[in-house]
């Protein structure tokens, strides 16, 4: 299989031409120097594009020649040979079933069968000729729903890699509406078993049928017949399968359980009941297909109808009722016993009360079988054994009770009593370690509190309340008679925690050195502040203040008071600035003695209106850099990479800019003491 192509050699923007140079082969006709591959394929003098149909499979040796002009002039040349393989094209890239049938609706899900690892490319055409336009695909793993019913030839080509293509078709058939079901009759293991197809199909007919009836004892349980019959070996339960198939090709094929007794069905609604001695009661038994006879012992006439599923029986005492049914030689039996009682009682229960707008259910005792309620307020009840009731008003409710014929009757009267008022008042919010006072109201003969640890006075109806945290306070009621369930009511108090306030550890300043204040708060969003004292700040009502002290101090305390502005609850902190009356330096101690006591243990400096630290150094007498930083609260603990250094002088080097911008450079010795 010949197949085109395009192969690309390397441009450059100054080549002039290019063209195939024979280089002294021996080329077979119709190969020569100047058409290596055939006449089919050209080269681009322009650009050194090949391109064209390629030959037989094979190598070939193909020469490139790039010439460079300019001005007419021929500069320089390069000369590139290499061997071109052109590959066998033939591809087995495109499989498909030769046959594709749905018989339950119009989608199908395709693929290509080939494993083929090379294709690269899918095209489908399904062959809906009512659908022409939008019948195709490139997907390789296609799903198509058809437009119609019908058969249909489906096409698909593939491409591989090189280019080499292969294709394949497949008859479609698109029948939906085919379904397999059927029906099956049959009483015990001594019968046979009539099996019934009911399958439907829309297109065709059907015309074939194979059964598989699910017999473990033997291999013989088939049949090819519409409607069979088959005779069980053994009980127990089968799994019939049934396959069906049509004249359009369909096929289905559909499983059921079905039970194989040793007796046949037998259902009764009720195996034990109660009558009164002047009632009759109808019977009921349920077996398909069977025989029906009635007995009893006790009653032998007693019966009414003996032969039906549905006999009468009006026994004066006590009696059993053996039914016995028998389907083509099957039997089975089942009983009823039918108690009598001559006559029957009701117990309502006790005369009570409940609350008002309760709801209270009747619980009487008798061997009643039906039920009817009436009261003195008129409101109807349903008629059953166990009503609920809520009335609102004392009320006398009368129950009469049936056993058929036979009544009872029995009345309750009940009496409603209101429930407590209590009521509970006082919510708040409170600052921490702040009490707020609680207000109740109740007509409820016993009331209290809780919890009552955070109260005082918790047993009067005013308590004064003092929590540590948000705290609901709850008040009941209850009264010693009549309505005697509890009744609540809250109040709730919210307890707003200690306001923490940072500002940041003491400090130090030289006269006219702005000094940046900070309140933080973890919600700061609705918050108050006022510094003192103020006379040295830009504005002493905001968390941020700026501190200028122009006069000369020793040291100065400021204070901050951040104020909750919904709860009115407060914070406060302050700090000590130190105010040095000398210009901006950076001071370093003369010695220290660093023995773990906690007292002059770290050499620092001390920043004097000093912004950035650019460096502190230390170095040993040997020039050697033993510590240094930049942070400004850091200092030397008198140690190098985990070792203590020995007792002596040592050379420091710091410096810095102050807060005017001014490089502050200082060095000098320190003494280490231990």
């Amino acid at each position: 299989m010949s197949r085109s192509f395009v192969f690309a050699t390397q441009n450059y923007s100054y080549f002039k031409c290019f063209y195939f140079r024979k280089l002294g082969l021996n080329y077979i006709a119709p190969y020569s120097g100047l058409s290596p591959l055939g006449s089919g394929v050209t080269i681009d003098v322009h650009t050194g594009l090949i391109s064209g149909i390629a030959p037989p499979a094979g190598k070939y040796v193909v020469c490139v020649i790039v010439e460079e002009w300019r001005n007419g002039v021929l500069l320089d040349h390069h000369r590139k040979d290499f061997i071109l393989t052109i590959g066998d094209c033939s591809v087995n890239g495109a499989s498909l079933n030769p046959k594709y049938i749905n018989c339950n609706n119009f989608t199908f899900n395709f693929f290509n069968e080939s494993t083929n690892p090379n294709i690269q490319s899918y095209a489908w055409k399904f062959g809906d000729l009512k659908n022409p336009l939008k019948d195709t695909s490139t997907s390789p793993k296609p799903t198509y729903t058809y437009s119609d019913t019908g058969t249909f030839e489906m096409k698909l080509k593939v491409t591989a890699t090189g280019g080499c293509e292969d294709s394949a078709t497949a008859q479609v058939s698109v029948f939906p509406g085919f379904k397999a079901d059927f029906s099956v009759s049959g009483s015990c293991i001594l019968n046979p078993y009539q099996f019934k197809d009911a399958s439907n199909t829309k297109y065709g007919i059907i015309n074939g049928w194979q059964w598989n009836f699910g017999d473990a004892n033997t291999t013989s349980d088939t049949s090819s017949q519409q409607n069979p019959t088959y005779t069980y070996a053994s009980t127990g339960t089968k799994k019939v399968f049934f396959t069906v198939y049509s004249s359009k090709g369909c096929t289905d094929t559909l499983s059921k359980f079905i039970a194989v007794p040793d007796k046949p069905f037998l259902s009764l609604p009720f195996h034990d009941t109660l009558i009164c001695s002047i009632d009759t009661l109808p019977l009921i038994a349920n077996s398909p297909g069977s025989s029906f006879q009635w007995t009893s012992i006790q009653a032998p006439g007693s019966i009414i109808n003996a032969t039906a599923p549905n006999p009468q029986v009006h026994p004066k005492d006590t009696a059993t009722y053996v039914v016995t049914v028998n389907n083509n030689g099957c039997i089975n039996k089942d009983s009823i016993q039918v108690n009598v009682l001559q006559f029957i009682t009701i117990n309502a229960g006790p005369d009570t009360s409940i609350c008002k707008t309760d709801t209270l259910q009747f619980n009487p005792v008798s061997y009643a079988l039906s039920y009817k309620w009436t009261s003195t307020n008129g409101i109807p009840i349903a008629p059953v054994k166990n009503p609920k009731v809520a009335p609102l008003t004392n009320t006398t409710y009368y129950v009469q009770a049936n056993l058929g014929k036979c009544p009872a009757y029995d009345t309750v009267n009940i009496q409603v009593f209101p429930y407590p008022t209590v009521q509970a008042s006082g919510n708040a919010i409170i600052c921490f370690g702040n009490r707020t006072q609680l207000n109740g109201n109740t007509n409820a003969d016993n009331f209290s509190w809780s919890p009552i640890n955070t109260l005082l006075n918790g047993n009067t109806l005013q308590p004064i309340a003092g929590p540590n945290q948000t705290t609901h306070y709850v008040l009941t009621g209850q009264n010693n008679s009549g309505c005697i369930k509890q009744v609540t009511d809250t109040v709730l108090v919210k307890v707003v925690q200690p306001i923490q306030i940072n500002v940041g550890n003491d400090t130090s300043v030289v006269l006219n050195q702005p000094l940046q204040l900070q309140a933080l708060l973890a919600d700061s969003s609705h918050f108050a502040y006022n510094w003192t004292p103020s006379v040295y700040l830009n504005n002493p009502a905001i968390s941020h203040p700026v501190a200028t002290i122009t006069s000369p101090v020793n040291e100065i305390r400021f204070t901050v008071r951040a104020t909750d502005s919904i709860s009115g609850c407060f914070g406060e902190n302050s700090l000590w600035v130190k105010v040095y009356n000398s210009g901006p330096d950076i001071l370093v101690p003369k010695a220290f003695t660093p023995n773990g006591d906690g007292k002059n243990d770290i050499m620092r400096p001390i920043l004097l209106g000093i912004s950035r630290l650019d460096f502190f150094s230390i170095y040993n007498r040997w020039g050697q850099l033993i510590y240094t930083t930049s942070q400004p609260n850091a200092g030397w603990d008198g140690t190098m990479n985990g070792t203590a250094q020995p007792s002596g002088a040592y050379v420091f080097i710091a410096k810095g800019m102050d807060y005017l911008g001014n490089t502050i450079s200082k060095n000098g010795t320190v003494i280490l003491i231990r």
